[in-house]
């Protein structure tokens, strides 16, 4: 089926440097409006993509223009997808699946919300210094408590999980420093209680 102009979207057009992009409810309602006027039906079908510590999405959308899919992911490390990541993901992935179909073209097949939020990461990112990476003699005392703490390598994984490394050279200065803080906290306490444990078998014995 030919797109009509018939109906004025160009509310939803937003200016975005020198050039136009469609805001995806403006795809959305010309989709509608479309199927409306031909009294027919169509279909938008969204999936969760599984993938570890991301989100993405795939959207499937079924027109009188025919099927496309769309995917789309949130990018919550920029903060920008923090509040909703979910949703925002979801909502891209429709609005790159109507793209592909024609509608709400100005520009191309990125909606007005997509180049918007690429235009916020790009500043978002390129402000954010290089961490400072570990130095070997954080490493060196890192091994050092954790062997004097009889750590196991399933603890050694544990920990490691838990800073999102797959090995401790991949750490930061800055999470390296809070490892050992809180590895020389559990070795003092461990101390601690050696000592009251002797104390209290000398007691016994007294």
């Amino acid at each position: 089926m030919e797109k009509t102009d018939e109906e004025d979207y160009s509310q939803f057009d937003v200016q975005i440097g020198n050039k136009e992009y469609r805001m995806i409810a403006g795809r959305v309602q010309e989709c509608r409006d479309e199927h409306a006027k031909a009294d027919k039906p169509y279909e938008f079908h969204t999936d969760l993509i599984p993938l570890d510590g991301q989100i993405l999405f795939k959207a499937t959308v079924k027109t009188l223009r025919g099927e496309a899919t769309g995917h789309a992911g949130a990018y919550d490390k920029t903060m920008i997808d923090k509040t909703a990541p979910y949703e925002n993901a979801e909502t891209s992935a429709v609005g790159r699946a109507l793209g592909f179909l024609g509608y709400g073209l100005v520009t191309g097949i990125a909606s007005a919300e997509e180049v918007t939020e690429a235009k916020k990461r790009s500043t978002t990112t390129s402000n954010i210094p290089n961490p400072k990476p570990v130095s070997d003699k954080q490493l060196g005392f890192i091994h050092s408590l954790a062997a004097d703490l009889g750590f196991t390598e399933e603890d050694k994984d544990e920990l490691k999980r838990e800073h999102g490394v797959a090995s401790t050279k991949d750490l930061t200065s800055a999470q390296a420093h809070k490892i050992i803080d809180d590895l020389k906290a559990r070795v003092e306490k461990l101390v601690v209680a050696e000592k009251v444990a002797e104390q209290f078998e000398g007691s016994e014995v007294m």
